[in-house]
């Protein structure tokens, strides 16, 4: 295999966006797939020209910032189900563009190449320009505060980008003009992320199970070709587990704090000090909800498994916090636990559901024998109890229940696979059921493979009988960036060259020539 000079990929997923070079084996950087907008005022700016505005990028939410709002790239909007299939909810995509061409450009050119143009007065910043002389034209009330990147050079060298499985033309096109006229690209290919991902093991012909963040997509790929009108999506991936965790968690009466609080042991005896929930009153809202939903995060992959059999998992109302509730009512300050039904406890895990349901989901008590995990505010947790319910919502989802949306009717993975091999099937495309694809950041939670070769391989009426295997890529951090991966390998092929739509077809064509060239 030749390889290509150094083309540029770009995966970007609902949470985390991976960019680095093709040919390598991993991506340069990991970064939030959102970017930062903070208002300035005049008398900060020293303008009094328009209403200048501070871009923040890359964010970190485990450092606290006031007054910035979070801004995603792109953005799945779930709507119920379909009626094209029991359970299926596919969402509509939508793309910020601001958020897009900030993302792409801050990464892919960064720091390395880039430096802040000159300032008019005011101090207002008109964009950045690289080294070679190439520039992407911000908002002019846009002040940069932080820059990184892979220092690459978008004018020279040719950039892959994924897309999500549900084919959009109107975001593909979208992409492409702000990619060839906001950021002046050379050369741009857009692939979808399930064909990247079947790249990556050396399949043509495969269906793609993608457990990510946002949700749980299923794609039959055929002769290369994502097959479209049998992709299926549910709201059932990483974020909602994390917000299961959160429901439980507040039943037992325990705050979820934002990842930038900041905990203080004091003395000998280790007394814990909280910031005040009422300093973060200038926090923005979105920014609250993404450094919190990276505190459920963390605890979800540091504690969750998957179970090899379901009968390993008991869903008995057992207690798993350690030690009593007037313990840890003290510790938080005194008085009486706070009941999951009062507004304060809501606060605590916005949008996490709250109250009643939540409550009845575990009752609170002492902790029993079992592994113990301590919370940085020294709450324990009887971990034992939780580590394998969360992820079986894929498995048996009836406690989506406890999440907005309540998973959109998913009737769990293996019916939901099922349905998806029934259409693929009825249209003759039997090779793509013999291999099933496992990636995403969740099915990298210990035993996920081997719960999902038991519940799909070993079962024959999955796939209508047909025998079936499951590949994974056998490192966790690989199969959590086989897009990514995939569309290294795929760059670097020589034979892939004349795949690329140059600048010169682009200002032929428009941005439809996307729709022509990219499959």
């Amino acid at each position: 295999m030749e390889l290509a000079s150094s083309s540029v990929v770009v995966d970007i997923g609902a949470a985390n966006t991976r960019v680095g070079y093709a040919g390598e084996g991993a991506p340069c950087q990991l970064l939030n797939s959102c970017i930062g907008i903070r208002q300035v005022s005049a008398a900060t700016d020293g303008s009094q020209n328009g209403t200048p505005r501070e871009l923040i990028f890359p964010l970190n939410f485990s450092e606290r910032r006031d007054g910035v709002e979070v801004v995603p790239a792109l953005i799945p909007t779930w709507r119920g189900p379909s009626g094209k299939r029991k359970g299926d909810c596919n969402p509509s995509y939508t793309l910020n563009e601001e958020a897009f061409e900030n993302l792409v450009a801050l990464s892919c050119t960064g720091a390395r190449s880039c430096r802040l143009s000159s300032r008019e007065e005011g101090g207002k910043v008109l964009g950045f320009a690289s080294a070679n002389g190439s520039g992407a034209s911000l908002d002019s009330n846009l002040r940069l505060t932080e820059l990184c990147g892979i220092g690459a050079d978008l004018r020279e060298q040719p950039l892959l980008i994924s897309e999500p499985n549900i084919h959009c033309r109107s975001i593909r096109e979208k992409m492409a003009e702000i990619l060839f006229e906001g950021l002046q690209v050379g050369s741009l290919y857009t692939a979808k992320r399930a064909l990247l991902s079947c790249v990556a093991l050396g399949r043509s012909s495969a269906m793609v199970i993608d457990v990510g963040a946002s949700g749980l997509s299923i794609a039959p790929v055929s002769d290369s070709f994502v097959l479209d009108q049998h992709v299926a999506e549910w709201p059932v991936g990483g974020d909602a587990m994390s917000q299961l965790f959160g429901s439980i968690l507040v039943g037992h009466n325990l705050p979820v704090h934002p990842s930038f609080a900041r905990f203080s042991a004091q003395g000998r005896m280790s007394k814990i000090a909280l910031d005040k929930p009422g300093d973060w009153d200038k926090i923005h809202a979105s920014y609250m909800h993404w450094s919190r939903m990276q505190t459920l995060s963390f605890l979800k992959e540091g504690l969750c498994r998957v179970a090899d059999d379901p009968r390993d998992v008991t869903f008995a109302r057992k207690p798993i916090v350690l030690p009593s509730q007037q313990q840890q009512a003290k510790r938080r300050g005194g008085g009486a636990a706070a009941s999951p039904d009062s507004p304060a406890a809501s606060q605590l895990l916005f949008p996490c559901l709250t109250g009643a349901s939540a409550a009845a989901l575990l009752s609170s008590g002492s902790g029993s024998e079992g592994g113990i995990m301590e919370l940085p505010d020294g709450t324990r947790l009887e971990a034992d109890q939780v580590a394998m319910k969360i992820p079986e919502v894929l498995f048996y989802p009836a406690f989506l229940s406890l999440v907005p949306g309540g998973g959109g009717g998913f009737p769990g993975l293996p019916e939901a696979v099922r349905q998806v091999a029934e259409a693929v099937e009825t249209e003759g495309n039997r090779d793509i059921l013999s291999v099933l694809i496992l990636t995403g950041g969740c099915s990298c939670i210990p035993g996920m493979v081997e719960r999902v070769n038991r519940e799909l391989v070993d079962d024959p009426a999955v796939c209508g009988g047909q025998k079936v295997r499951l590949l994974a890529v056998p490192g966790s951090q690989e199969r959590r960036f086989s897009a990514w991966v995939g569309g290294s390998m795929l760059a670097s092929l020589s034979s892939f060259q004349a795949a690329w739509c140059s600048r010169d077809e682009y200002e032929e064509h428009g941005p439809a020539v996307v729709q022509r060239k990219c499959y």
